[in-house]
């Protein structure tokens, strides 16, 4: 019986196609003209005997697939070989969101991040970002950049044979955790198929993370009247790891009675000479910014005076009014000095009797 070579093609949705049938096309492709146009087989003979080869030209999506080559008798087939072929397809589709702990998405994006646009505005905490690539085959390769870090994802990947194009998708979300900033932040997603054959397809955002609402807490408000100096301390923080986004450009002091407002590094003067003189310092630490407000010279306007230590500008700015108490107890020297006066009062007339 007749050895005969047979290639055969499976596709993506897995539908056989006969090629060749020994040193000829087949039938099937004969009557097709779209196949019989693109598929070419050859053969010669070398030492080790017969070499038998097909040529695709024209490449479309529907060539994806598996491809056997036979050699049978009859319908035995004595030995096969295969290979498959990937028609390459780049992602055709990018997305990238940003969801907030109930996985509500609040911003979505497809397009690279543009030095000009909008940052997504939002408060430091916890977020997921969820990114999409769709249409490629083969299966994409997807990664996440948040600054300058890599986190690692775990991608879940899809594949559509429906149609005579493989469409392959790949989607992850990754929680992270968001620090305030003074300065926008950057979340990216890639992804390309393997090798170098597209251009690398981008999506990302801009985020401006700001301390929503910072705690301020002051101490050392009693001071008493006559002392050449008062000082005010102040800290201001912010929940978790979020005190990098506070800044001391943000601080300032608002002076009621006065409304004299002082930035955070300041040595204000009252002409009325009511106040007399006031400073105050700023300083970023590990717990947040020191903040202070020195007072020269307390008098008793000082005490019916109300102080708002304030952080944030316009209607995101947060104030905590500050009054002096007035320590209205006299201090021991005193107390000691009056009773030694006392004394020797006493001591002196006593004397003065004893002379009479």
């Amino acid at each position: 019986m007749q050895e005969l070579i047979v290639w055969t093609h499976i596709s993506a949705n897995g539908t056989e196609l006969k090629l060749t049938d020994g040193f000829y096309l087949s039938k099937e492709v004969n009557e097709n003209p779209d196949l019989r146009d693109r598929v070419r087989m050859k053969y010669f003979e070398d030492t080790d005997g017969y070499m038998f080869s097909i040529t695709l030209t024209g490449v479309t999506h529907a060539d994806n697939g598996v491809y056997n080559c036979s050699l049978k008798t009859g319908t035995e087939i004595i030995s096969s070989a295969k290979l498959t072929l990937t028609v390459l397809n780049p992602v055709e589709k990018l997305t990238v969101e940003i969801l907030d702990k109930n996985m509500e998405t609040l911003a979505e994006k497809t397009t690279p991040i543009m030095d000009n646009e909008p940052a997504v505005e939002a408060v430091p905490g916890e977020y997921y970002v969820k990114c999409t690539a769709e249409g490629s085959n083969p299966s994409p390769d997807l990664s996440l950049f948040f600054n300058e870090a890599r986190p690692s994802v775990n991608v879940l990947w899809t594949s559509d044979m429906t149609g005579p194009r493989i469409k392959n998708s790949g989607t992850f979300t990754k929680k992270i955790k968001v620090n305030a900033l003074t300065t926008p932040q950057a979340i990216v997603c890639n992804a390309n198929i393997p090798g170098n054959h597209y251009p690398m397809k981008q999506a990302g955002f801009k985020m401006m993370v700001q301390v929503d609402k910072p705690d301020m807490k002051c101490s050392n408000v009693t001071t008493r009247l006559g002392d050449n100096y008062a000082k005010v301390f102040c800290n201001i923080s912010a929940e978790g790891e979020s005190n990098a986004g506070l800044v001391c450009e943000k601080v300032s002091w608002l002076i009621g009675n006065a409304n004299e407002r002082l930035e955070y590094e300041q040595r204000w003067k009252d002409n009325t000479k009511k106040l007399d003189i006031i400073e105050t310092k700023c300083s970023p630490g590990e717990n947040g910014l020191s903040v202070s407000m020195n007072i020269f010279h307390v008098k008793p306007t000082h005490f019916v005076e109300v102080y708002y230590l304030v952080y944030g500008v316009g209607e995101d700015s947060h104030k905590l009014p500050i009054m002096l108490n007035e320590d209205t107890t006299a201090g021991v020297s005193a107390i000691t000095a009056s009773m030694s006066l006392l004394l020797c009062i006493v001591m002196a007339t006593v004397a003065k009797r004893l002379v009479l």
